[in-house]
């Protein structure tokens, strides 16, 4: 009787599951196939350059690459594959500096060094052109939650504008309710002050989420005035104006609110990291958001959940690579494996959009992309709005 009991009510436990498992909710978009593989990239790398950098971009004909650790910056002319590498020259101080960041802008290198809280300006050719102390954060309570150190990445970019560095970054905190409003995820720098702007939406309020993964923040600049930021855990966009320090918060197709969940309540603050990392691999956010300025849309990555199977494994998500005009109307998707390519170099070149395979990553004498264009639909229509 115990033993048909048992069985009863492990079948019934099985049958849950199955259940809970066909639940499992699962977004359906319209337009698949709007972007294209038409043609790949490789480009040979010297015994100085990383293939696995963070910070990497593409300005005209020519790929930077970033090494923080050597204080290096290996420039590559995509026509010809010929090689520039800059070292960054800080004699005048005695002894070689270690920097955090760099970001490179047509004429100038910006380089962070968190350790010291300081700035510095350098040529193209890697000539010291100036140094300054970075403001710290004043505010005790803000200081707890926010971080006091630019993030920069190809996906998280600074915008200089009349020398105040606009950076991103994240906050933290989950359990202070009253701290909801300074939870903000924008840093506008310059020698004197830091001024904090942009706020979580109001869907992240009174929830725990879990630290980083569901409150890292993604950008995307727009011509030299405008920053778009991307939230993991809701389908709102903040676009950020530089001129007036004004923000707008925009809903964007999908609406993922409804089906991303907390990591826990506010009695599970003490969660350990593997499940936080469990629960959001289990689940859709978004990610690296991007602005095309030569066919004026913008590509938001989506992560899809990993499927119920493989519930306990970490990484590699599928990705949906969505679409969008500049208004945010949302044009189609093209979904592609996250084993194969990266998670954060996406490249805007004048035919389409370049994303690093990963295959490579470990073959330091190579660096490789696909290349990605609308299809001809998409393009058309976008050819007639202008």
């Amino acid at each position: 009787m115990k033993l048909t009991t048992f069985l009863l009510a492990l079948n019934i436990f099985a049958q849950s599951c199955k259940n809970q498992e066909q639940k499992l909710p699962i977004l359906k978009l319209p337009n698949e196939g709007v972007l294209k593989i038409i043609d790949s990239l490789q480009l040979d790398l010297d015994s100085l350059t990383i293939p696995n950098s963070e910070n990497i971009y593409l300005i005209d004909t020519f790929v930077y690459i970033c090494n923080v650790d050597a204080n290096l910056i290996t420039k590559i002319n995509i026509n010809t594959n010929q090689i520039t590498n800059t070292i960054f020259n800080c004699q005048r101080f005695g002894k070689r500096q270690e920097f955090s960041a760099i970001w490179i802008q047509k004429e100038k290198i910006f380089a962070v060094q968190n350790k010291f809280k300081k700035g510095f300006v350098f040529k193209s050719n890697g000539i010291l052109i100036d140094s300054f102390l970075l403001a710290k954060t004043e505010d005790n309570n803000l200081r707890k939650i926010i971080t006091d150190n630019p993030l920069v990445s190809t996906i998280q970019p600074l915008l200089i504008k009349d020398s105040i560095v606009h950076s991103l970054g994240f906050a933290l905190m989950e359990g202070n309710y009253h701290m909801n409003d300074a939870r903000f995820v924008l840093c506008a720098s310059n020698i004197k002050e830091k001024i904090f702007y942009v706020n979580y939406p109001k869907s992240y309020d009174g929830k725990n989420w879990g630290g980083t993964y569901l409150r890292m923040v993604y950008g995307t600049t727009v011509g030299d005035s405008l920053m778009a930021i991307s939230f993991p855990a809701t389908s709102q966009l903040a676009v950020f104006n530089v001129l007036t320090n004004s923000t707008r918060y925009i809903n964007c197709f999908p609406n993922i609110d409804s089906v991303v969940a907390p990591v826990g309540t506010m009695n599970d603050l003490d969660k350990k990291q593997i499940d936080i990392a469990r629960h959001f691999f289990k689940q859709y956010s978004f990610h690296a958001i991007i602005f095309d300025k030569y066919r004026n849309v913008y590509y938001r990555i989506l992560y899809k959940p990993i499927p119920t199977k493989n519930e306990n494994s970490i990484g590699n998500l599928a990705k949906q690579i969505l679409v969008y005009d500049t208004t945010f109307k949302y044009l189609g998707f093209t979904q592609i494996d996250g084993s194969l390519y990266s998670n954060s170099i996406y490249l805007v070149h004048p035919k389409g959009l370049l994303i690093q395979k990963l295959k490579d990553t470990k073959n330091e004498e190579h660096i490789n992309f696909d290349l990605f264009a609308l299809d001809s639909i998409t393009s058309r229509k976008l050819q007639a709005k202008r």
